[in-house]
């Protein structure tokens, strides 16, 4: 999945492109991120960075609705995290959610479960009742 990334010094003018596989964001000298070390590996010459994220409307309304997510990643400045910023659609949101383990599925497998198995038999009882009406 490819994403945009934005950072706020810049008021998120400059997109830089990263993509995020399994759970990690893949950088490379190409796309270097704010205040991360440029030392990447001879051999590929690409470099795997975990990271975090975070959805607010906080983002969307002090950006002036230009992102809506904050990518948080370990760099060197003083608290240690470095944060850039993107606009996700909710298909996107689901999709980040599944690389980072946080989809409803899971997190809560049971719950889901029974919540898919009451919408298939409240589905049956609905067609049952219709065709027991003819």
């Amino acid at each position: 999945m490819k994403i945009k990334l934005y950072s706020r010094q810049d008021r998120y003018k400059t997109p830089i492109e990263v993509e995020f596989i399994h759970g990690n964001m893949v950088i490379t000298k190409d796309n270097l991120l704010p205040h991360l070390n440029d030392s990447f590996p001879k051999d590929t010459g690409r470099k795997y960075i975990q990271f975090n994220y975070g959805i607010s409307d906080t983002y969307s309304h002090e950006s002036d609705k230009k992102v809506n997510t904050r990518i948080n990643y370990k760099a060197e400045t003083n608290d240690g995290k470095g944060y850039m910023f993107c606009k996700l659609n909710w298909f996107q949101k689901l999709r980040l959610a599944h690389l980072k383990g946080r989809a409803l599925y899971q997190t809560h497998p049971i719950a889901f479960w029974a919540f898919l198995a009451n919408l298939i038999f409240a589905a049956i009882n609905i067609l049952l009742f219709s065709f027991s009406q003819c």
